[in-house]
């Protein structure tokens, strides 16, 4: 996976980068169908804008090395007053642009909200241990778990493959902030697994 962004109705989309040592490089992300503006999205990014997602826009994903050719697109449903993220998955060649709902709405007080979103290559499904608690199970490829809240604080989070004790990856010292929203990204390929933790708000 190369990146994640955000996007709120009517507003913008911003990129985040969580780059897992994958060869697909510097991106272009473009919105059509509004007034929309195009950014090239660079490593370490993570303030470039695209202008103006609005219901029925298309968000086209392309490399700045070969412009024109996209190599993944969606059509997120830019229902007003929601936010959105939209995650490019996937190895060189065979990517997917992953459109996941975002939770915008206040949790609960001393506590931040947390999901965890399965975007590595050829693991299959994962389960997700918070501090060695099981807090969710059988994480298919491209999709999340719910939001989980927990006190603020920090964690050690780890993925295994789902249904087994096969460690997958350890991330220690996980830390969190409440009245914030996060995902958890599980990215790249065996042999080069990672995580990247972005603030969804």
């Amino acid at each position: 996976m190369r990146a994640a962004w955000r996007a709120s109705s009517s507003a913008t989309i911003s990129a985040g980068d969580v780059d897992a040592g994958d060869t697909t490089g510097d991106l272009i992300v473009t919105v059509t169908g509004g007034s929309a503006t195009t950014n090239a999205i660079t490593t370490g990014t993570c303030d470039a804008t695209v202008n103006d997602a609005d219901a029925g826009d298309t968000v086209t994903i392309e490399t700045v090395a070969t412009p024109g050719a996209v190599i993944a697109s969606a059509q997120p449903t830019f229902a007003p007053a929601t936010d959105t993220s939209i995650v490019l998955t996937g190895t060189p060649g065979a990517t997917t642009a992953l459109v996941l709902a975002d939770m915008n709405l206040p949790g609960t007080a001393g506590s931040a909200r947390v999901r965890f979103v399965n975007a590595a290559a050829s693991t299959g499904p994962v389960d997700v241990y918070v501090n060695f608690a099981q807090r969710a199970a059988g994480i298919a490829t491209n999709t999340s778990s719910g939001y989980l809240e927990f006190p603020e604080s920090s964690y050690n989070i780890t993925f295994n493959v789902a249904g087994t004790t096969t460690l997958l990856l350890n991330l220690s010292a996980v830390s969190v902030t409440a009245g914030r929203t996060y995902t958890l990204y599980f990215v790249g390929t065996p042999g080069s697994l990672a995580g990247a933790l972005l603030r969804d708000g």
